[in-house]
């Protein structure tokens, strides 16, 4: 298995960047079931434009390549 520092370049990142509009979109709301926050969570998603998924994923690609310059060393 492979090992992650918990602040990894393959983590921290993406998921920032991919849950931080969720997270204001749920706020306040509430679910009266599992089934009833999947759908929301799953209608959020579906209602994002392609482009951030694009923008996620060159954020993600630009911050390997620091990663990888600097040979592991911490990046910001």
């Amino acid at each position: 298995s492979l090992e992650h520092a918990p602040y990894s370049p393959d983590w921290a990142t993406s998921n920032y960047y991919f849950r931080r509009n969720l997270k204001q979109f749920l706020r306040g709301k509430r679910s009266s079931s599992s089934k009833e926050a999947i759908t929301a969570v799953d209608g959020y998603f579906a209602e994002l434009p392609k482009s951030h998924y694009r923008d996620g994923r060159k954020l993600l690609e630009d911050n390997w390549n620091k990663y990888i310059k600097v040979k592991g060393d911490y990046i910001e």
